[in-house]
């Protein structure tokens, strides 16, 4: 029976081969694909407009397409410093800062009232806001005379703040579809001071359907937003490729969304300088809008990075700064002790969660130890450190010698990143039949078809001339 056995294996590892090799070459194509969107994604955060409007461009394309904006955001995004978050901070002035998810492991189950804390019921269900928010800056109109009854009414009266936001899940009932829109706002310099609003200030002039927007009152402090840039809705499953910029430079302010193989943007003439104030920025899931929280479910955890630079594209030196939000939505994770933010050149890196023992982030070349909690190098020769897990080279697998390598029988082929059967040597002249284990269950065995011819190489001796026929009798 032993050799029933012994083909019978044959014809498995054969197939798997087979198997093996197709689905190898199907996910390098897929990886390529992904890399190239990635690559992509990059380059369109960061392409400036051609002029002002909502403009929108799909993979492998560079090149920006003028659309009309959609209809203007609901409710509003709130001031407030209540909350905790992480902020990016910056050896120099900031002109551009971009938010990404390195890695999603989470649910949302939806946002909260308005004004509502997060152990309030969900009201909304399957949506949230993001937001990529600038710190509260002096002088937000340098150089206009004082007085100036279209700015503040004097020098050193008003501070100020700029959101650069987006929308997800969906439809909102506060934002209709997926968006991406700017918010401004000035604040009296005196906390118990209220300041006029800016008189005959066009804000975006392609606000509403050709109409412009401006400021307008709220309270002790003056407001104003956007067009809006729409775009489809999508899923946390999709927040690993998601990304949105903020730039501010040259005179103009432009938010960029890209998703998968999607761009969408909107830019507009500043109308306050941004640029040089801005100097820190925050970037995280938020409730939709008017107060409210996202919540997350059960087991959830969200590592995110923050990059900055410069004017005209500048390096920057980033650093974690401090623990405080300046808008008042929220989110129900908390920030794990044990998961540290850390800086690394231009961008920070940092874990939120609701888990009880969250996988957290770690400085490039370690990954996380849920053993020892703690940020440890890789631990088998051959593996390096993707998204924070330590992985085999595409198609290797760690082996019973503890390292990364191809499973017995098969050799890796660096051209479809994957493990295939070895070729058919020159000395088998009849050709090969296909690869099967050896008795070491260690090497690629080859077996060569028999010639007939005395001398001349063929089948192994002691093992049937074709792997694929089992015998029959004893």
């Amino acid at each position: 029976m032993t050799p029933r056995l012994r083909s019978a294996s044959r014809i498995s590892v054969f197939f798997a081969v087979a198997l093996s090799a197709a689905a190898c070459q199907t996910a390098a194509k897929k990886r390529t694909n992904d890399e190239g969107r990635a690559a992509w994604r990059k380059v369109m955060l960061g392409l400036r407009t051609p002029k002002p409007g909502c403009w929108e461009a799909a993979y492998p394309s560079q090149t920006w397409k003028q659309v009309k904006c959609g209809p203007p955001v609901k409710g509003h995004l709130d001031i407030g410093n209540i909350y905790a978050d992480q902020q990016i901070a910056s050896n120099g002035p900031i002109a551009k800062m971009t938010g990404q998810f390195l890695s999603v492991n989470a649910s949302i189950l939806g946002v909260t009232d308005s004004y509502t804390p997060c152990t309030s019921a969900v009201t909304r269900p399957n949506v949230w806001g993001i937001q990529l928010n600038t710190n509260i800056y002096p002088d937000p109109f340098p150089g206009v005379a004082p007085g100036d009854s279209q700015y503040c009414s004097a020098p050193g009266a008003c501070t100020g703040w700029v959101q650069f936001g987006s929308s997800g899940g969906g439809p909102l009932a506060y934002m209709s579809g997926g968006s991406a829109y700017i918010s401004y706002w000035l604040f009296p310099s005196n906390p118990n001071a209220t300041i006029a609003c800016p008189t005959h200030t066009v804000v975006d002039p392609d606000y509403d359907n050709g109409q412009p927007s401006f400021w307008v009152q709220n309270g002790s402090f003056c407001g104003a937003v956007s067009g809006n840039a729409t775009f489809p809705d999508y899923g946390v499953d999709q927040l690993g490729k998601y990304e949105l910029s903020g730039m501010s430079d040259g005179g103009m302010d432009q938010v960029t969304v890209t998703l998968d193989g999607l761009a969408h943007s909107h830019s507009l003439p500043s109308p306050m300088k941004l640029n040089p104030g801005w100097t820190s920025g925050e970037f995280n899931i938020f409730g939709t809008g008017n107060g409210n929280c996202a919540v997350f479910g059960p087991n959830s955890t969200l590592v995110l990075a923050d990059s900055i630079a410069g004017p005209k594209g500048a390096s920057r030196t980033a650093s974690c700064g401090s623990m405080t939000s300046t808008t008042l939505e929220e989110n129900s994770l908390s920030f794990p002790p044990l998961c540290p933010c850390f800086a690394q050149g231009d961008a920070i890196t940092f874990t939120e969660s609701n888990a009880a023992n969250p996988v957290c982030a770690c400085p490039n070349g370690l990954a996380w130890d849920q053993f020892t909690m703690s940020c440890k190098p890789c631990p088998f020769p051959g593996q390096y450190v993707k998204n924070g897990v330590c992985i085999c080279a595409p198609g290797k697998s760690v082996q019973e010698n503890k390292v990364c390598g191809c499973p017995p029988g098969t050799i890796y082929d660096v051209k479809i990143f994957g493990c295939v059967a070895p070729p058919c040597p020159p000395t088998c002249v009849n050709g090969c039949w296909p690869p099967y284990e050896g008795p070491s269950s260690d090497q690629p065995i080859v077996n060569c078809k028999p010639t007939g011819t005395p001398g001349v190489p063929g089948t192994p001796v002691g093992i049937p001339k074709h792997p694929l026929a089992i015998p029959t009798g004893k």
